[in-house]
């Protein structure tokens, strides 16, 4: 069940979402429910770097660590800019 508001889309090979932070439970603390469900709408994870904007506007990213379930790890991009936050990730800094 998914308890949080979120879009997300992708560019290329990075998938990106943002928390709307209507007052569900944050992406960030239900990240594994939130890439589920976007694999279940057709997203091949395995495809896609991933990055994430959180309640408080910072775009930090998310590696998936096993597929089936779904385990994850955080690591820090640390920007509130978009294009910032995609070239790192997408440069592989991130």
């Amino acid at each position: 069940m998914i308890r949080s508001n979120y879009t997300y889309n992708t560019l290329n090979d990075v998938l990106y979402i943002i928390d709307e932070n209507l007052g569900g439970m944050s992406v960030t603390n239900n990240m594994e429910d939130v890439l589920e469900a976007i694999r279940e709408d057709g997203i091949d994870l395995q495809n896609y770097k991933i990055m994430y904007k959180d309640s408080e506007g910072i775009w930090d990213g998310v590696r998936i660590t096993k597929y089936d379930p779904i385990e994850i790890i955080f690591f820090s991009i640390g920007t509130t800019d978009f294009h910032e936050a995609y070239d790192k990730i997408s440069d592989g800094v991130a």
